[in-house]
């Protein structure tokens, strides 16, 4: 299954911090060219094309060490403190200790610690704050008409008062959901 359908997962990261960025033609032509690169590389390598190559899923570790938002979800609040799980074991929980990063044992996990980093986000982030349920599933819209030829992964944060507005946005876009 692995040789006939290969997968590539492609993933984006940033798009809370900058939305306006991130345009249906911009996504679609992103796509595009990672097609186009995983073609000239089964070419070059005598495999079959993958049959999935891009799609966007929340990123904690990687976006946090690139200081950028994870996958299609807005941001928490424009302050936080984010979190990473690192093995006690590994170069970077050394690196991290040694660098005077705070951390504490994880619980229920003797083997690793968690990092404990502050954050900050431009103001024109999108946050739960400024973002309700709705706008949230447009964005998961956005990207799984435009980006994604697999899955596009998000949890969508809601008040109990949208839950009607949300079932009929689920009903009027069953066809791609």
């Amino acid at each position: 299954i692995c040789d006939k359908d290969r997968l590539l997962g492609v993933n984006l990261l940033g798009y809370a911090l900058y939305p306006d960025k991130f345009t249906n033609e911009l996504l679609r032509e992103l796509r595009d060219y990672v097609i186009e690169v995983d073609l000239e590389f089964s070419e070059r390598f005598g495999v079959p094309q993958s049959a999935s190559v891009t799609t966007l899923k929340p990123s904690g570790n990687s976006s946090l060490f690139n200081a950028t938002s994870p996958g299609v979800n807005p941001i928490h609040s424009r302050y936080q403190f984010r979190n990473v799980t690192v093995n006690k074991l590994s170069t970077m929980h050394k690196f991290l200790a040694d660098s005077g990063v705070i951390y504490h044992d994880y619980p229920e996990r003797d083997y690793a610690s968690m990092f404990t980093f502050p954050a900050k986000y431009p103001e024109k982030a999108l946050t739960l704050e400024n973002c309700d349920a709705i706008a949230q599933l447009e964005s998961w819209k956005k990207f799984k008409t435009n980006w994604a030829t697999h899955q596009v992964s998000c949890s969508i944060t809601y008040e109990p008062h949208e839950v009607e507005q949300i079932q009929q946005w689920l009903f009027l876009n069953q066809d791609i959901i």
